[in-house]
């Protein structure tokens, strides 16, 4: 890593890694009554990253990555361990922000753009979001912190990996995409001295959507509108 300072805030940061690593050991063997596998003779993972980041200190972070990568591993469609001999590049920029306004509104909000040049090796979705819009206020005489806010997060459809409940690990898998659907939370917290309270409205859209169980994984719906709450008070001798 090489950082150069612009000044008491901002940031310039460069970075480069190389690795090169096995595959976990799970790849290399495995037996279960369901699935099982002897794989001694796996390459290494060859991954080199490289990186550039500009951060204004607690307002804004803006990371741009280029990552390499040769051998991948993963399990395929029949839920055995594939290495590949092909390579992929996976482009990505980030941009993080904390932004304040009027002393208690604020906006928290990571945008991510990526491309992989052969989705083959890597598969990502091209766009993803998260956002948490939320009030920030200090009352009665600051005893009593109270947060109001929704989040809201995002991403364009892609094939992601299945999830198989009998090996318990994600497999390769070219049926279903999931994605372009956005998922809503409205929530509340407050915290009075040592005691916090939580109040949330999952999946608010799901109330008008058509189809509200939406697959957060292919085969795996996500839930359905729900009301959470939780409770916690720290004792203190």
């Amino acid at each position: 890593n090489y950082r150069i300072p612009i000044d008491s805030v901002r940031s310039i940061e460069a970075s480069a890694v190389a690795e090169w690593k096995a595959p976990e050991f799970f790849y290399f063997h495995y037996h279960s009554n369901g699935f099982h596998w002897d794989q001694p003779d796996l390459d290494k993972i060859s991954v080199q990253r490289f990186g550039m980041q500009y951060c204004h200190t607690g307002v804004w972070k803006v990371d741009l990555t280029a990552q390499h990568l040769l051998h991948n591993v993963w399990l395929d469609e029949q839920v055995r361990p594939h290495q590949s001999d092909g390579e992929a590049w996976l482009l990505q920029g980030r941009l993080m922000a904390h932004l304040r306004f009027f002393d208690w509104l604020c906006v928290d909000m990571q945008q991510m753009v990526q491309h992989s040049t052969n989705e083959e090796e890597v598969r990502v979705p091209t766009f993803a979001s998260k956002n948490s819009i939320y009030a920030d206020l200090q009352l009665f005489h600051r005893a009593l912190h109270a947060q109001f806010g929704i989040d809201v997060r995002y991403h364009t459809l892609f094939y992601a990996d299945a999830y198989n409940p009998a090996a318990g690990a994600f497999y390769r898998q070219n049926d279903i995409k999931v994605g372009n659907y956005l998922w809503g939370d409205v929530y509340i917290n407050l915290q009075i001295k040592h005691a916090s309270i939580y109040l949330k409205a999952g999946h608010l859209n799901a109330i008008w959507e058509q189809h509200p169980s939406y697959f957060l994984l292919p085969h795996y719906p996500g839930s359905q509108f729900g009301l959470y709450w939780g409770f916690k008070w720290s004792f203190f001798d």
